[in-house]
């Protein structure tokens, strides 16, 4: 099962049956230190629905994400960045969309 995926099967009503979705994805994700302090993260993923017939029109078929941030980490205490996402989604009917995000990091630590 994947988080925030579409259901794992379908009721049918018209043949009373439950039927399992076969679904696959994956994602994968790269880390580099610039120096001690700077660092990158790159994030690629991806779900593919093999719909059933029975399915509505509107019913998840794929998406794509990707996301790519810069991280500064100032000391112990205080770390900040960057960081540029985009996800695209298609339902079974063809319909599509997409959904760009900037989103900016703070975090500050009281303690270790």
């Amino acid at each position: 099962m994947f988080d925030d995926s579409p259901p794992d099967a379908f009721f049918d009503s018209a043949t009373s049956r439950l039927e399992a979705i076969p679904v696959r994805g994956g994602f994968a994700g790269f880390e580099h230190d610039w120096t001690p302090k700077l660092s990158t993260t790159v994030v690629l993923g991806g779900l593919q629905v093999d719909n059933l017939e029975a399915q509505p029109g509107d019913a998840f078929k794929r998406s794509r994400y990707a996301l790519l941030n810069l991280i500064h980490r100032h000391n112990d205490m205080l770390m900040y960045g960057i960081e540029i996402m985009r996800g695209e989604r298609v339902d079974k009917d063809g319909a599509e969309g997409t959904d760009n995000r900037l989103q900016l990091t703070v975090q500050f630590s009281f303690g270790s």
